[in-house]
């Protein structure tokens, strides 16, 4: 009686368990699949909103690689700061007039390879203004009109950089600092370029933090991307537009891996290009990159953890020594040697922070 009375204990516990792990099946495959991201990662509500409590946007998320998805996973966010700052800067430069040329651009991985670029004026004044957001559209707008002009006169399409003796850009810096765990936090920095460059080679993206000794940071835990949008023309004056976006992993030749106060990454900004019989002119670039950091001490002595965003813009083309950079939380964010000082405008910053 006995056996035949564990017997059904048993046989009742297995059937428990079997109708558990379908019900947990089916719970999982019943879960809204939000959407299908250009990679073939299959996005569920669940994740989306997840990925999002880390300061990913939608479009981020969209283009989100295998690798990327990874150094992300099961990891949730549960404070979020972020900081934007609206800049103009103004170059002003002799008054050489430029020449043309095509050269083959080796620093891009694409198919696109032919680019047209222009002789590198010397810069003589710079100016860099952090605007109000509404001061910042109003500018915009206005440059953006007399470009518009501009181009009219001369057959263009394109909003172009300015040419001739001075140059304009407007670009916001937007830091996020995302609090993972009681130890553990996130740090992006992004800068879009609202009016391109008319010199572009290899800028730095970075962030730093505050009280660094604190802290370590996670080199595996990290990413980065260069997305570019251009206009082309061809003789017959038809336009098209290309868009492309650029990755940089956890092990990519690119970081500073600048010790421990911070880390960046060198970007090559697309050149003007030439495909198929169409002038492409890039008119918008968006970069991005982000790391992981923790805590390394048993006590941490401060209110807030604090971090700065910055990124600087090189001037010119010569080629500069990436072991003479240094990155910190003070000004300047991103300190360039002696040496090369001259062939990068003045680094811009943003600043956030989250309660410990």
């Amino acid at each position: 009686m006995r056996i035949k009375l564990n017997l059904l204990i048993i046989s009742f516990a297995i059937l428990i368990s079997i109708c558990f792990s379908f019900n947990l099946e089916q719970a999982k495959a019943s879960e809204n699949l939000k959407f299908v991201n250009k990679y073939g990662i299959e996005i569920t509500e669940s994740d989306y909103n997840r990925l999002i409590s880390l300061g990913f946007e939608d479009e981020q998320i969209q283009n989100m690689n295998a690798e990327e998805y990874d150094i992300n996973k099961e990891m949730y966010g549960e404070t979020i700061n972020v900081l934007k700052q609206y800049v103009k800067t103004t170059y002003l430069y002799d008054q050489t007039p430029p020449i043309d040329k095509s050269v083959k651009d080796k620093s891009v991985k694409s198919s696109k390879s032919m680019l047209v670029e222009e002789n590198e004026p010397e810069l003589v004044d710079e100016k860099v203004e952090y605007l109000s957001k509404e001061e910042f559209e109003q500018q915009l707008k206005y440059d953006t009109q007399n470009q518009l002009g501009k181009n009219k006169i001369n057959n263009s399409i394109a909003l172009s950089p300015d040419e001739g003796t001075d140059s304009t850009s407007y670009k916001i810096i937007t830091v996020k600092l995302t609090k993972i765990a009681s130890k553990e936090w996130k740090v992006s920095t992004t800068l879009e370029w609202k009016k391109v460059p008319a010199t572009r080679s290899k800028d730095i993206i970075s962030a730093a933090i505050r009280y660094p000794d604190d802290f370590v940071i996670n080199h595996t835990k990290r990413y980065g991307s260069q997305y570019y949008e251009s206009t082309g023309v061809n003789a017959k004056q038809q336009s098209k537009t290309y868009n492309e976006l650029i990755t940089y992993g956890a092990n990519s030749g690119n970081w500073l891996n600048e010790g421990y106060e911070g880390d960046g990454l060198v970007q090559n900004l697309r050149n003007n290009f030439y495909d198929a019989g169409y002038n492409y002119k890039v008119t918008y670039f968006k970069n991005y990159m982000y790391f992981y950091f923790n805590l390394d001490v048993k006590s941490y002595s401060h209110s807030n953890v604090q971090v700065s965003g910055s990124y600087v813009h090189q001037i010119n083309t010569s080629p500069f020594s990436v072991s003479d950079i240094s990155l910190t939380y003070g000004a300047p964010s991103i300190t360039i040697g002696k040496n090369d000082e001259e062939k990068f405008d003045t680094p811009i910053y943003a600043r956030a922070y989250v309660p410990y």
